[in-house]
């Protein structure tokens, strides 16, 4: 009986137990990235918690470890924790990366405009017929350009959709409603009747600075009886929010005279 020599025999040794080993199992790779946020629209100069989870290739989900970016900073910034700040009004991706994946997270910064408000504005410009043109009116001449008055505004806000009221003075409006622009800005227009004198006025408001109101006003007075009409023009000089509206609205006035001293309140 032949003996096979040693060498042969551990090779052989080898092979067996090499066919009996069972195969590595790869490791699971990211397939998707899925960015999530508390809401669609971040206020500007406010904060937001981002996260983000991946799924694997084995199909299991966990938490992702993101490298944080926005792609347009000039809207919305984000830090390494996944904190977005809202810096100007307009639309971001918000993008988390990972082991050469991206998920993305489209958001909208706007304003804030819910709240209670109160500034003054500055008459620019100012147009009367008839009525108030009269001498014993004279609505340009109570209303000269350069004059300061104030407004309050109480509005509340959900998304870009925003009502509420206004007061010129002590003289409130009409309650009203609009949305806000893509750019941020927001137009809202009201009306007050006191007996035969109806006036529209017209709020274009911005805030390039949160909590901080810039923008014009226009005001377009109609008297019925007798006829006449008057106009004005203005910039808001000041707009900040406050814990409550400081004017208590003066309601059922019936002559201009009123109406003239209520807007000076």
């Amino acid at each position: 009986m032949k003996r096979l020599p040693v060498a042969l025999l551990l090779a052989l040794s080898a092979a067996a137990c090499g066919s009996d080993s069972t195969p590595s199992t790869p490791t699971p790779t990211v397939s998707n990235i899925v960015v999530t946020s508390p809401d669609a629209n971040v206020f500007l100069g406010a904060t937001a918690q981002f996260t983000a989870n991946t799924t694997l290739s084995n199909g299991t989900t966990s938490p992702a470890s993101c490298a944080w970016t926005s792609d347009t900073p000039g809207v919305a910034s984000v830090n390494s924790a996944g904190v977005v700040t809202g810096v100007g009004s307009g639309n971001a991706n918000i993008i988390c990366t990972q082991s050469g994946r991206e998920g993305h997270k489209l958001i909208r910064v706007l304003p804030n405009y819910g709240g209670n408000w109160g500034g003054t504005y500055l008459i620019t410009g100012c147009g009367q017929s008839g009525f108030f043109a009269t001498s014993g009116v004279n609505f340009c001449g109570t209303f000269p350009a350069g004059t300061t008055l104030a407004y309050s505004l109480v509005l509340a806000q959900t998304g870009d959709a925003v009502s509420g009221r206004f007061f010129q003075g002590t003289i409130q409006f009409d309650q009203t409603s609009a949305t806000v622009g893509g750019n941020g800005d927001l137009t809202l227009a009201s009306s007050s009747t006191s007996g035969p004198i109806k006036i529209d006025t017209i709020f274009q408001l911005s805030q390039q600075t949160a909590g901080r109101l810039s923008g014009t006003q226009t005001q377009s007075w109609v008297a019925s009886a007798p006829f006449g009409t008057a106009n004005l023009a203005a910039t808001i000089q000041s707009g900040q929010k406050t814990s409550s509206v400081a004017h208590t609205a003066t309601l059922h006035l019936f002559d201009a005279a009123s109406l003239f001293d209520a807007m000076r309140r």
